[in-house]
């Protein structure tokens, strides 16, 4: 990398006029983003959701043409379904917009002579573009100015360390700035860029799909794959049989679309989308849907120290000049090495605040960079360094004070100067030898108001907490406890990470505080846990974040923070900060708990499904349900109560781990179990008692109603207070179904017999076969609320 300031020519100075701008502007009109790539899973999933969608389609036309059009009312609901999950994402993208627009990257451009900030649709062929450290590149152009500029390319040619791009070379859009500072001509804008596709299939590949998803994508396929066969013997069985047309469609829409778990993938998404508005109302931007469940996920979050902990604004408190300095002196040459360096960072902002100087003419400079710790400029035949304090001989006394000003929690910079070369040969090489120090700034950090009560909950919540920081140390030590985060045991210099893997795993499960770390090995961190198993969410706003960012499995930036660090990750904080983190993972668990608990309902149903199918459905009974049965009996155990219970306070474990296992678990037996209690109660009916059909299927219904509503206890019923809420809300709906059944409209149209004494006798047999068998079976499906708690030993 050269220090040597490069300046554009003169004839790029201006930039372009405004009119001019807006010409171009019009002249190119709109044009439409190309298609990104998408995963196959992602694919896969699609097409096996339009498979279902398709056949239900399929099965209520039938059902129109060649069946009863009250089979059909399914349709009804699949098309409210679709109408609400609209509604709701409609809702969520429309707050995810309106927050968007508050941190959507800008482009710094020359208009009129003068720099001005423009959004980066605006940009057009001919600007002239100015970027800084952090920057992103929002065209490709070829650059006109270079001031120590590096470059990172990464998202568009896998290449992770940063390149130094001079006068005359072209940069791309989707790269970003890292250090130093440039101006381009912008030669191509939106979606004639190099990047734009690269930039698309990038953030895709960089978000992989959440345990949950994968989890939902398996059990889709293994429901759809099912489908088939179960469908084929249905038929075959019904063809076999000579079935009249008008009884073998009712009986085929029965057995197969309550395979179709209709609802649970829209559920998925719907509830996704509501808890993603409720984060956008708490000033949360997601970039991802699944961003909710990661978050929730959480055990370990690594956090930068800076605009975290603390409060983005530094503040001079104190310049301690060396031996035989005059204070004052040096105080002039602070606020003008502050002034005229021309990369600026909140430190040399801070400085320039407490001393301001005049900027002067320089010659060469070199831009701060945290894998250095230092920057530098070349002005009046002298070489003047600023940054980290192990860089420079101090003595005893400048030494002893750096001491104890970093174990009270302060920075603490150096300032030094001689007349020397200033040359970088290599990104990493420290200031150049024979600088004599100048004196000491120490600048403080005010702890953010609320980052006690975020820590306390955290590690309330099994949260572990590890700082990894630029600074020295001991100031991130201090820091760290002064915000009640543990330590545990020496705070780690990031330069002396150890090179092994092995090595690396075990060093971070005892490290809770990492100063003095670059950029890489905080990735090398974050990865590090990773690797040993734990979810790792990284924070962070700054350039020298952005690969910890990018290796974390959830990467949160501030929204203060800067464009690079915004533009990869999958949640901002736009408001709020760190302190909004709490509600967002009460909510992510809150989801996650009740998805899981949900999801067992639909699959129980399509299990008692492929029972039916397997056992009436393969015999010369008739089949224990109409179509429009089983629409009532899934609205009132399934639809209605999943809706409320998704998004309803609960308690509980919330992890997805082996969720298809556990699901099978416990959809298996329920399934079972209500189908022998529903088989069992219809074929007492039709073979003891005599029932005509039309009481026989009521007997059936009744019970499939009873037993789901059983389930519903089971699942939910996780304290007393919880226990009582959803058993009345179990009873209300059961109070809706004898409702349905005791008024004739609803009978007719439902096809379903008022309650006697025989109806009741044998849904209350088929219930109690179903509840108690389950009961017998394991203690998982009795309420939780009863049971007896084990004394302690």
């Amino acid at each position: 990398m050269t220090s040597t300031t490069q300046v554009m020519p003169p004839a790029a100075e201006g930039g372009l006029t405004q009119r001019e701008a807006e010409r171009r502007m019009a002249a190119r009109g709109e044009v439409e983003p190309p298609a990104t790539s998408r995963s196959w899973s992602s694919i896969l999933r699609a097409n096996l959701l339009t498979v279902f969608n398709v056949t239900l389609l399929i099965f209520g036309i039938v059902t129109l043409i060649f069946g009863d059009w009250r089979d059909a009312v399914f349709l009804g609901i699949l098309v409210l379904n679709a109408g609400i999950g609209i509604v709701q994402e409609a809702r969520a993208k429309a707050s995810l917009d309106r927050l968007a627009a508050l941190v959507a990257p800008r482009a710094t451009v020359v208009r009129d002579g003068r720099p001005v900030h423009v959004a980066i649709a605006e940009v057009v062929p001919g600007d002239l573009v100015l970027v800084g450290a952090g920057d992103q590149v929002v065209a490709d152009g070829r650059l006109v100015r270079s001031d120590a500029l590096g470059v990172d390319e990464s998202i568009l040619t896998g290449e992770a360390e940063p390149v130094d791009r001079g006068v005359g070379e072209e940069v791309r859009a989707g790269s970003f700035a890292v250090e130093g500072s440039g101006g381009y001509v912008a030669s191509a804008v939106g979606p004639d860029t190099y990047a734009e596709r690269l930039v698309g299939e990038a953030r895709e590949f960089r978000h992989p799909r959440s345990p949950l998803e994968k989890a939902m994508d398996r059990l889709i396929l293994i429901l759809g794959i099912s489908m088939v066969p179960l469908g084929a013997l249905l038929g075959w069985s019904l063809i076999e049989q000579d079935t009249p047309v008008r009884e073998s469609v009712a009986t085929a829409v029965a057995g197969v679309i309550t395979l179709v778990p209709e609802g649970l993938v829209l559920l998925v998404g719907v509830t996704y989308a509501v808890a993603t508005l409720r984060m956008t109302r708490r000033g949360a931007l997601s970039q991802q849907l699944n961003a909710v469940e990661s978050l929730a996920s959480v055990d370990v979050i690594c956090l930068d120290k800076t605009g975290t902990l603390t409060e983005e604004a530094l503040r001079v408190v104190d310049v301690v000049p060396a031996d035989g300095v005059d204070e004052g002196e040096f105080s002039v040459l602070l606020g003008r090495f502050a002034a005229s360096s021309p990369s600026r960072t909140s430190t040399l902002d801070a400085v320039a605040a407490f001393a301001p100087g005049e900027p002067e003419p320089i010659d060469e400079n070199v831009p701060f960079a945290s894998r250095r710790r230092w920057s530098g400029v070349r002005m009046g035949n002298r070489t003047f360094a600023f940054g980290a304090p192990e860089h420079f001989s101090l003595g005893e006394r400048l030494a002893e004070r750096v001491r104890s000003e970093s174990a009270a929690g302060r920075r603490v910079l150096a300032l030094a100067a001689a007349d020397v070369p200033l040359a970088l040969h290599a990104p990493d090489d420290p200031p150049p030898a024979g600088l004599e120090p100048l004196g000491l700034v120490v600048l403080a950090e005010e702890l953010r108001a609320d980052t006690r009560e975020t820590i306390a909950f955290l590690l309330e919540e099994g949260v572990q907490i590890r700082v990894i920081s630029g600074d020295a140390p001991a100031t991130v030590a201090a820091i760290a406890a002064d915000a009640g985060i543990p330590v545990l045991g020496e705070p780690l210099d990031g330069r002396d990470l150890p090179p092994g893997d092995a090595e690396m795993r075990a060093l971070v499960r005892e490290t809770g505080v990492v100063g003095r770390i670059s950029p890489e090995g905080k990735k090398r961190f974050v990865e590090a846990l990773a690797a040993d198993g734990s979810h790792v969410v990284m924070v962070g706003d700054g350039v020298n974040d952005v690969p910890a960012l990018k290796a974390a499995r959830l990467a949160i930036a501030q929204g203060s923070g800067s464009q690079m660090a915004r533009g990869i990750a999958d949640l901002i904080l736009v408001k709020g900060g760190f302190a909004s983190l709490p509600p967002m993972i009460r909510e992510g668990r809150k989801v996650l708990r009740n998805l899981q608990r949900v999801a067992k309902l639909f699959v129980a149903k399509s299990v008692l499904a492929a029972f039916l199918v397997l056992t009436v459905g393969l015999s010369s009974e008739s089949y224990p349900f109409l179509p429009r049965h089983l629409t009532l009996a899934s609205a009132i155990t399934i639809g209605i109560p999943a809706f409320f219970l998704a998004l309803a306070p609960s308690a509980g474990k919330w992890r997805p781990d082996r969720f298809l296992r556990e699901l099978a678990s416990f959809a298996i037996p329920a399934g079972t179990a209500i189908g022998l209690g529903v088989v069992a109660s219809f074929l007492m009916a039709i073979n003891l008692i005599d029932m005509d059909p039309v009481r026989a299927r009521t007997v059936a219904t009744t019970v499939l109603v009873a037993a789901g509503l059983y389930l519903i206890v089971v699942l939910e019923s996780s304290s007393r207070v919880r226990g009582w809420t959803v058993g009345m809300l179990c009873i209300g709906l059961f109070v809706l179904y004898i409702v349905v059944l005791s008024l004739p409209g609803w009978r007719e149209f439902f096809e379903v017999a008022a309650p006697d004494a025989g109806i009741v006798l044998c849904a209350l047999i088929g219930t109690a076969l179903a509840a108690g068998g389950l009961a017998l079976t394991d203690e998982r499906f009795l309420p939780e609320w009863p049971r007896k708690t084990p004394e302690p030993s």
